[in-house]
């Protein structure tokens, strides 16, 4: 039977294809039921949007989009967001979430910039996080948003160790509480312009503002923001 090699914290192993493939199935169904659970419990209605568009489509980098052959020769693309949509449906509802499968043709892929992957977006009004138009404040907003999406990524986290917890520990070997820390834990945060210059003083001189960063940038910034005598900009 087919193995594929694996390794936990610089631990190899080797499993089973037809059993990692399964086990993987699971613990991304429960990542997803975690992630919906959540949005109800918020007062989030999920919404389906359009997975071929014009080039609203797009993200930052309209270079990225996938073009869509058809009939008429119509600009189309397979979808990379569907923030206009749910920013439309917050006209009727408070908030909305939606789970797309994003397309872009990256340039080279890595282990955060892949040409497809499952994106699951949410959008709420001011309601939601306790405003008024006529008190709103832009930035007490992007505050609410990070929580959300904390809480988020806490709830698919915790919902994957309810079903899936032993399968991570005794196949995968995985320490579980480092995972039910992060479902207690606040997130690290840091604003771009430090992790810039935190990244150019720390072995990446080339890395300048506006850079979307890499893999191995975050991975770095990570690191050194767990470092706890680790001076940060």
């Amino acid at each position: 039977m087919q193995k594929v090699n694996l390794s936990t914290e610089s631990k190899p192993f080797s499993l089973a294809f037809n059993t990692h493939f399964k086990n993987l199935t699971k613990i991304n169904a429960s990542l997803n039921e975690g992630a919906f659970i959540h949005y109800k419990k918020s007062g989030l209605t999920y919404v389906d949007v359009p997975e071929i568009v014009g080039i609203t489509g797009a993200c930052e980098n309209v270079d990225t989009l996938f073009a869509v052959h058809n009939r008429n020769g119509i600009p189309l693309f397979f979808a990379q967001t569907g923030q206009l949509s749910l920013e439309q449906i917050l006209q009727t509802l408070p908030g909305a979430f939606t789970v797309i499968h994003s397309g872009r043709d990256e340039e080279r892929e890595d282990e955060r910039h892949l040409r497809q992957f499952r994106l699951t977006e949410e959008e709420f009004d001011c309601s939601l996080a306790k405003m008024t138009r006529k008190n709103y404040d832009e930035e007490k907003m992007f505050d609410a948003l990070l929580v959300h999406i904390q809480h988020a990524v806490q709830a698919m986290i915790q919902n994957i160790i309810q079903n899936n917890g032993q399968i991570l520990s005794d196949i995968y070997h995985r320490d579980i509480s480092k995972l039910e820390h992060a479902t207690k834990t606040q997130f690290l945060q840091i604003p771009y312009t430090d992790a810039v210059k935190l990244l150019n003083n720390n072995g990446f001189p080339h890395v300048v503002f506006g850079d979307d960063l890499e893999s191995k940038h975050e991975a770095k910034i990570v690191k050194l923001m767990n470092e706890p005598d680790k001076e940060l900009p």
